[in-house]
């Protein structure tokens, strides 16, 4: 097993500790899903889909009940993010991982996007990412999403 270097975590302002912050959020996660276009009075018109605006919106309500409040602008981040997925009654027991869709990366994305605003100024300041998309134990609650959002040391 190959573990991933991890980066050097900034030193907060609160004695010594380092800066990071948890949520646990109790929510299905939900994969970004493309604009869509439709074509009204001959012109093309693109949309979001209301799943997915739902879906950020959910996820947005949630981080701010938990105290959600935004790193200041510039600051690199590392973000670590797991997935649980519900286990279809097909998969055997013994399979851990749900190797199959949706992709990884489109849950990240909805996960970015909802992040935008509440949690950093911009998306671009995530440096570094780790992300694991896996089937919920059923002593966990079931289906939710586990970010773990800390400042990066230069």
């Amino acid at each position: 097993l190959c573990l991933p270097l991890l980066p050097r975590l900034r030193q907060g302002h609160h004695r010594g500790r380092v800066s990071e912050r948890i949520f646990e959020l109790p929510l299905q996660p939900t994969a970004w899903a493309r604009p869509r276009a439709v074509v009204v009075n001959g012109r093309a018109r693109m949309f979001t889909a209301s799943k997915q605006r739902v879906s950020v919106g959910d996820l947005r309500l949630v981080l701010a009940a938990q105290g959600a409040r935004p790193y200041p602008a510039h600051v690199p981040l590392f973000l670590a993010l797991t997935f649980r997925v519900r286990r279809p009654a097909a998969a055997p027991k013994r399979v851990s991982y749900p190797a199959t869709r949706p992709d990884l990366d489109q849950y990240v994305k909805l996960i970015l996007d909802a992040g935008n605003g509440l949690l950093w100024p911009d998306d671009a300041q995530i440096v570094s990412l780790h992300a694991s998309k896996v089937f919920a134990l059923d002593e966990e609650g079931g289906p939710s999403i586990r970010l773990e959002v800390t400042e990066i040391g230069d």
